[in-house]
């Protein structure tokens, strides 16, 4: 079993744990240890959210591979990542501090593609995605669906 707290992600094997944290110098450790989400990849590992960006945790090296937000996003040195959804087999949308994002598994790279500028600088705290490819984005004041395409519903 996973948990993620603020010292970094847990894994629980039924007898003891094991917690992985941030080394500072060590690229191949967690980016943060303030865990905020998880999501898992298709069996190869779990996505991990943190402040400052996204860590992924290779089941197999049981080592990290991280993607800092740094520079990114304009007037917040690091974006919180609250929430992570797939939009396809490549893209994952990270709810983050500063809005949604797209997030490119293949390249490393996060972007604002014109769907989400609208939804771009507001803070998302949450996103659920439900059938036909619908969105409930939740926001700090207030909850609105979006179609696929990040049209308001």
């Amino acid at each position: 079993m996973w948990f993620g707290a603020g010292d970094g992600l847990n894994r629980y094997n039924g007898h003891e744990f094991d917690v992985f944290q941030h080394i500072p110098g060590d690229s191949t450790s967690i980016l943060n240890n303030y865990v905020n989400t998880m999501s898992l990849d298709s069996g190869k590992g779990i996505w991990v959210g943190v402040e400052g960006g996204l860590s992924f945790y290779d089941y197999f090296s049981e080592t990290f591979k991280s993607y800092p937000t740094k520079g990114f996003f304009l007037g917040e040195p690091r974006g919180f990542i609250r929430d992570i959804h797939y939009y396809d087999s490549n893209t994952s949308l990270p709810a983050t501090s500063q809005g949604l994002v797209f997030f490119d598994k293949t390249t490393g790279l996060y972007s604002i593609p014109t769907e989400l500028e609208k939804i771009y600088q507001h803070n998302v705290m949450s996103l659920l995605q439900v059938g036909g490819g619908q969105f409930w984005i939740a926001r700090v004041k207030r909850i609105d669906q979006y179609d696929s395409k990040f049209e308001l519903t």
